[in-house]
């Protein structure tokens, strides 16, 4: 009696292991009757244990969230206003064709999964808890999450870029009111994203703190906006070498004009080197008071880049510790980052954070070549100040 009560559980097991329905004929029956016979009592063993389990999960109605959560509730949550994430749903739909439901498990809404992948960004939490708070499967909420900051990343043209001649105009203006420095259009600098590093890679992307970190390269205005931004060197790599190597650096040495048009330029801390289109400060050793006066307008002005990445790592928290089991999936998570701050900066979004000190110290100075171009656009600049 206990064998065929063992066989029908095996049967009823592989029956719903193919997703046989249970109604069928007597006929069907009595041939997996037969066939159990032929299969070992392990292999038994390993589809019971396989059996679908139903997993409990808090029911959650996310139209709740959207729409009787305040705005200042809604910000906590998902770092941004609810206008906002409507017109980043829009932005995105834009990008995705809608699948049409055939059977199965049911579609779940473009709006949901950007929630997901909202929650996931601005706290950092791991996909259980995630998986858990949504009512979805671990798998689907990391398939949800990577799929829609793919979408995101293919959006950097239109929200990362280069300004033209006219803009130049307006944003060097912009930071000669604010910091008295002139023809400036971006500060740049390196901010070292920690990351989970596989351990064939870990001496490479070790850097001067001993963590495993990915260098995020960023030039921003004084908005606070990005208008480039260079991401997937290890932490070990000099800043130097990271511009040399960038696309913008490669861009600006063969031809800067067509980026600068011959006037302006950017400013960074002396771990660059000094180029017409980079100003750097005079080194602190034995300087003269105007070349002290012109450093300490040089900092003014380059802390706005300082402060960006504060706003940027204050926005979404996962930059503090990026937990995914790939370099690139984690590129593209720096990447969406930095594509959904200028997101909320362009529809007035802003997020305040105070910034006592800047989290990558450049002690490192360059010691290569120095333009001489540069050299003497830096002693017209500190005549002028």
């Amino acid at each position: 009696m206990s064998i065929l009560s063992n066989n029908s559980m095996w049967m009823n097991a592989l029956l719903e292991e193919f997703c046989i329905d249970d109604t069928l004929t007597t006929s069907v029956h009595i041939v997996m009757h037969f066939l159990l016979k032929a299969v070992p009592e392990w292999t038994k063993f390993i589809v019971l244990q396989k059996q679908r389990k139903c997993h409990f999960r808090m029911p959650l109605c996310y139209e709740e969230w959207i729409t009787n959560y305040l705005d200042t509730d809604f910000f906590i949550h998902f770092r941004m206003i609810k206008s906002t994430y409507f017109k980043l749903t829009t932005a995105i739909g834009k990008e995705l064709t809608v699948k049409k439901y055939r059977g199965g498990f049911e579609i779940i809404p473009l709006e949901k999964e950007i929630l997901i992948t909202l929650w996931y960004l601005a706290k950092g939490e791991t996909l259980v808890s995630i998986s858990d708070r949504f009512n979805v499967s671990v798998s689907k909420a990391f398939y949800i999450t990577m799929k829609i900051i793919k979408v995101i990343c293919s959006l950097m043209p239109i929200y990362i870029k280069w300004p033209n001649a006219e803009d130049c105009e307006q944003i060097a203006n912009d930071f000669q009111q604010r910091c008295n420095y002139p023809d400036v259009i971006g500060a740049i600098d390196g901010c070292h994203i920690t990351c989970k590093i596989p351990k064939e890679q870990h001496d490479s992307y070790q850097d001067r703190k001993f963590c495993h970190s990915i260098t995020l390269q960023g030039v921003c205005i004084s908005s606070r906006l990005f208008t480039n931004i260079s991401v997937g060197y290890p932490g070990s790599v000099h800043d130097a070498r990271i511009l040399r190597e960038s696309d913008l650096g490669k861009i600006c040495e063969t031809n800067c004009f067509n980026l600068f048009y011959g006037r302006y330029h950017l400013v960074g801390d002396s771990a660059y080197p000094l180029r017409s289109w980079l100003i750097t400060p005079y080194r602190n050793t034995g300087i003269m008071p105007l070349q002290r006066k012109h450093n300490y307008a040089h900092s003014v002005t380059r802390v706005v880049i300082e402060n960006t990445f504060g706003m940027l790592k204050g926005r979404w928290r996962i930059l503090n510790f990026v937990n995914v089991y790939t370099i690139e999936k984690a590129i593209d998570i720096i990447t969406a980052c930095c594509i959904l701050h200028n997101f909320c900066l362009l529809t007035c979004d802003i997020y305040e954070v105070d910034v006592t000190s800047s989290e990558h110290d450049s002690c490192d100075t360059y010691i290569g070549r120095r333009d001489r171009e540069g050299a003497r656009k830096r002693d017209l600049i500190s005549q002028t100040l």
